[in-house]
């Protein structure tokens, strides 16, 4: 099965609270993944 942008927001549209939550988790777990590609790339020297 496939999901486009349109059928995810669909989805959200009618609960605007999960998708505020699901973008700020999101964040987080990118901020905390660039960290940690961040500090692997300072401490090895890569």
């Amino acid at each position: 099965m496939q999901f486009d942008s349109y059928s995810i927001k669909q989805v959200f549209d009618e609960e605007k609270q999960d998708l505020a939550i699901f973008h700020a988790k999101a964040n987080k777990y990118l901020l905390k993944t660039c960290k940690n590609l961040l500090h692997n790339v300072v401490n090895t020297g890569s």
